[in-house]
């Protein structure tokens, strides 16, 4: 199974370039179909923080690139960042499910005088790190931490059978001492440890219950050490998740940060 995340993750990182990351957050920038999508996650309350001001739609890497989508929210609390990221569903009649903005396209919300909801179910993680930029180098620097992730239904006459959830969140890049790497008077290469440094944290849970937060904290870096993307292809923080409902496997992938992709 970790072969086929992690080539899913390097296919994701060859194609990241091309993907859309836009941070225009206005309702204009969206089309009616895909604000409705966003009115839907607001109102089931299934994340907190959500509203219209403060959310961006990301490209996945799956099997379809072009129309699979996410909700990303991105929090600052006490040198932390959260990344959460909301990915929408619809169940089809067969029991399979579909992307939500997969599945507007060319949908009608209404059929007669019956309003057909686009998400039925969704599955957020939320990644936590740590971000420093050296204020003369400006290179920036990142703290691998922790990940939560569960599922959630948002229709509640939708019938599902979530057999798996597995979520594993990636860091690889130049290891470094903190503070040093920041110190205004130092050039961060004084505070160079190791190249190539790697670790990852993972959820895996057969048979999650829905609404309910999994949590792996245990992999954290420590707090004098933190990590520099300096190769565009390997280096970064990268989520893939994994769900398996009435039996069929879905899987996607998405950039938390690289050496392009940063949270300011």
């Amino acid at each position: 199974m970790m072969k086929r995340l992690l080539a899913l993750i390097l296919s994701f990182i060859l194609l990241s370039s091309t993907l859309a990351f836009a941070v225009d957050t206005s309702e204009s920038c969206y089309d009616e179909t895909s604000n409705q999508i966003i009115e839907e996650l607001i109102q089931s309350r299934t994340v907190d923080g959500i509203s219209k001001n403060n959310f961006k739609i990301i490209s996945l890497a799956g099997e379809d690139r072009e129309s699979e989508k996410a909700v990303q929210i991105i929090k600052y609390d006490n040198g932390v960042f959260t990344t959460t990221t909301i990915i929408p569903f619809k169940v089809l009649q067969d029991g399979s499910l579909v992307n939500s903005f997969k599945y507007v396209q060319g949908q009608s919300r209404y059929i007669g005088q019956t309003t057909i909801p686009f998400v039925d179910v969704s599955v957020t993680v939320n990644v936590y790190f740590g971000y420093e930029i050296h204020p003369y180098y400006y290179t920036k620097f990142y703290r691998h931490a922790g990940i939560e992730a569960y599922w959630s239904k948002i229709n509640q006459n939708t019938s599902v059978n979530v057999t798996l959830l597995n979520v594993v969140y990636e860091t690889t890049g130049d290891l470094y001492e903190y503070p040093t790497c920041v110190n205004p008077s130092l050039n961060p290469s004084v505070a160079f440890l190791e190249s190539d440094f790697y670790t990852f944290s993972e959820i895996k849970q057969n048979y999650p219950t829905m609404g309910y937060v999994y949590i792996d904290g245990n992999n954290t870096m420590p707090y004098n050490r933190m990590v520099c993307c300096t190769n565009a292809i390997t280096h970064g923080g990268y989520v893939v998740i994994e769900i398996t409902n009435n039996g069929i496997v879905y899987d996607w992938a998405f950039t938390v940060y690289n050496k392009y992709i940063y949270p300011y």
